[in-house]
């Protein structure tokens, strides 16, 4: 579950309106300011949003279903801030991880063709840096080693942490 979680959020946060380049165009260049994964997932049903910026501070939004609306859709938010020494192992793990090489869209990754599961999440790691980003989507089904490898990384530096859960009077709680 936790994992699902994770995956979940991952995703959201690349479908939450964030710029995404053409593969053919180069990467925005700068440093790695902010970190976003998001997923939706159809069983259950769910989409999530994990943010971390720069200073450390990481939230957590978990949406019950797959439509939205303000007041009625059950939702979790989470907030945590990681330590100095985390911060900088997570932005130093991503800055080296050759994310800017990877490929933005699960049709261009060279895997071997895989049958479709009805039940795959999706979702996408959204990197932001100075000058814009790059969203790496992908479905649990069809993703690349290096990507794989990179969200592990992030969700092991987010585990070390504690999450404390956030109550806002207009979210309907799960």
């Amino acid at each position: 579950m936790n994992r699902a979680f994770l995956i979940g959020a991952a995703l959201l946060s690349a479908c939450a309106g964030s710029p995404v380049n053409s593969s053919s165009a180069p990467a925005p260049g700068g440093p790695v300011i902010e970190v976003r994964e998001a997923f939706t997932c159809p069983l259950p049903a769910s989409r999530g949003l994990i943010t971390i910026t720069r200073d450390g501070k990481a939230e957590r939004v978990i949406f019950e279903g797959l439509e939205f609306e303000l007041g009625k859709t059950k939702s979790t938010r989470e907030q945590m801030m990681l330590s100095g020494p985390d911060v900088t192992e997570l932005f130093r793990l991503v800055t080296n991880s050759d994310w800017r090489t990877m490929p933005e869209t699960p049709q261009e990754f060279s895997l071997h063709p895989q049958p479709a599961q009805p039940d795959a999440c999706s979702g996408s790691l959204y990197i932001k840096t100075a000058e814009g980003g790059k969203s790496l989507s992908y479905t649990s089904d069809r993703k690349p080693a290096k990507l794989a490898a990179l969200i592990k990384g992030v969700d092991d530096i987010l585990a070390r942490g504690s999450w404390t859960k956030v109550v806002y009077a207009w979210e309907n709680q799960r």
